[in-house]
């Protein structure tokens, strides 16, 4: 007997089956024959879940993949059928259970033109993905399909390989991972940040969707899909983020920066924040106050603070807790220069961080001097009034500037300026 099948995403037969119109559980989608195959292969269900893998991620742009309590499965959906989907939403699946005949993966159809009735509905959006599964390599490799669709966590995991500059033009890419017992695969899809982005550090922690290789099946058994580089958190010293506000100040004057840190896959107890040449600061620990739940407890360490660095002790950053700095009456360089505050994290001993915040540093215009803030040079004909071309002149002093006799003027071909001479009016 014929039964609905699909290879590679493709659906191949498909024949009236039996509608089942109550929610169920998306194990029992999963549930196994004797023979390995689906108990309900052709059948129409109805599941609800949380999408955790949305539309136009996966090679096909159209697939998706959602979970309940009970596990996570595929949507094979045709191009009519989908709705936009994204990680959060909750939705509600009519679709027939189909089969890959040579991995005997299950998936639920949904098509307008192949089977009456199957649908998929957002019902909200916005909503957390379930809490992640712990797994090790070894489960995700060779029992990946037990786990295809859930949301998952594989902890203390080395990169085998180097981590990649890029995703292959085109296409997705993949590296292969390992932990204490095993080793996995690890898909990058190219519609991600994680293609091109910081390697993590020597240990880490990896969050992601079980799923098949996405490049049509090119590699055996299951890997990890991290939907962003942020769910590739990096373990122990020189772990975490730092950003800082402002990130533009003016030569030769007196500000407070703060600094907003937060921790990765491990708690980060100390921080030094090192200022760089050209600024100058007091040492003092009194122009320094700690906020945040990350810093509930911590200090800044008066003996091994300077005026080249501010040293922080007894915090609690982590994934998703946050603590800020802020250093009081910094003196600004004297001269136009992008200056980094290199921060270093850890516990018992520090390290930097991959990517420690710039300030920008620019010079103030002198009185009576009128800065081109802004230049529209070539419209479109399909440019709406405002978008016509333009220029904006902006005055950073107090006092007004007299304009009467200044001109705007094109470059012709040869590079010679006046063609097309106009200028502003008397007391402009």
């Amino acid at each position: 007997m014929s039964r609905g099948v699909f290879l590679a995403g493709v659906l191949v037969v498909l024949l009236t089956a039996t509608l089942r119109a109550d929610v169920i559980p998306i194990a029992d989608v999963n549930a196994d024959d004797v023979d390995g195959f689906p108990v309900l292969w052709d059948e129409i269900v109805t599941i609800r879940g949380v999408a955790t893998v949305g539309t136009g991620l996966l090679d096909s742009a159209n697939d998706i993949y959602i979970q309940d309590s009970t596990g996570g499965v595929n949507i094979v959906q045709d191009g009519m059928a989908s709705p936009g989907v994204s990680p959060g939403d909750s939705v509600l699946v009519t679709g027939q259970v189909v089969v890959q005949t040579a991995s005997k993966r299950t998936a639920v159809f949904v098509s307008t033109m192949f089977v009456p009735g199957s649908s998929i509905s957002v019902l909200n959006s916005g909503n957390a993905l379930p809490d992640p599964i712990e797994l090790d390599c070894r489960d995700v490799y060779v029992n990946g399909e037990d786990w295809e669709g859930s949301y998952v966590v594989v902890r203390n995991a080395s990169l085998l390989y180097n981590w990649p500059a890029s995703c292959p033009q085109n296409n997705d890419g993949a590296t292969q991972i390992a932990d204490a017992d095993s080793l996995c695969w690890l898909w990058l899809d190219r519609d991600t940040d994680v293609c091109g982005s910081d390697e993590p550090l020597e240990s880490f922690d990896v969050y992601g969707i079980v799923v098949p290789d996405p490049r049509s099946n090119w590699q055996p058994g299951h890997g990890v899909l991290p939907v962003a580089r942020s769910w590739i958190l990096s373990l122990g010293p020189g772990s975490g983020a730092a950003a800082v506000e402002p990130d533009r100040v003016y030569t030769n004057e007196i500000t407070a920066l703060e600094f907003e840190l937060e921790g990765e896959g491990s708690v980060l107890t100390e921080v030094e924040i090192a200022i760089p040449a050209g600024w100058s600061w007091s040492g003092d620990v009194s122009d320094v106050s700690l906020s945040g739940d990350g810093f509930i407890g911590a200090s800044v360490v008066a003996d091994s603070t300077s005026s080249s660095r501010v040293v922080v002790t007894g915090a609690s950053l982590e994934r998703g807790v946050t603590g800020f700095v802020t250093v009081s009456d910094l003196g600004t360089p004297a001269s136009s220069v992008s200056s980094v505050f290199v921060v270093a994290t850890g516990t018992d001993s520090l390290a930097e961080i991959a990517a420690s915040p710039t300030v920008e540093v620019g010079a103030s215009a002198d009185a009576g001097v009128v800065l081109l803030n802004e230049l529209y040079a070539v419209s479109k004909s399909s440019d709406s009034r405002d978008r016509a071309e333009f220029i904006e002149l902006y005055n950073p002093g107090a006092s007004s500037v007299d304009l009467t006799g200044w001109v705007l003027t094109d470059v012709d071909d040869s590079g010679e300026c006046g063609a097309n001479l106009w200028e502003f009016p008397v007391g402009s």
